[in-house]
């Protein structure tokens, strides 16, 4: 069973920590304004992370080892610690996401919203 955290739309979210571990959840994010860093502290297991466009711009670093990857279109079966993969447009983007896991991840999804 999946937890849905459904944060507000209203939400600027410029700076976000989230503790962990985190495993078995949704995550739908807001739009993004200027610059949004959110930090998982901790694993990831079985989290999906959806974003509000399908052109969202997003970075994601990941501190520990990662499996099974899926993020806005590109699959990553297994990588090292320090996994850091950006969308092309993220550094010109004038609104964009930093996700930041502290620890490893596995079966990890950053997608747009259905």
């Amino acid at each position: 069973m999946s937890k849905l955290l459904d944060l507000d739309p209203g939400l600027e979210p410029s700076h976000l920590r989230m503790g962990g571990p985190l495993s078995h959840a949704e995550i739908r994010l807001p739009a993004a304004r200027g610059h949004s860093s959110i930090r998982f502290e901790g694993p990831l297991s079985d989290v999906t992370i959806l974003l509000p466009f399908p052109d969202s711009a997003v970075r994601l670093r990941i501190l520990g080892p990662a499996r099974d990857l899926w993020v806005s279109g590109t699959s990553v079966l297994h990588a090292p610690a320090g996994l850091h993969w950006q969308t092309p447009d993220w550094q010109e983007a004038s609104h964009r996401y930093d996700l930041l896991v502290d620890g490893p991840a596995e079966e990890l999804v950053v997608a747009p919203d259905r």
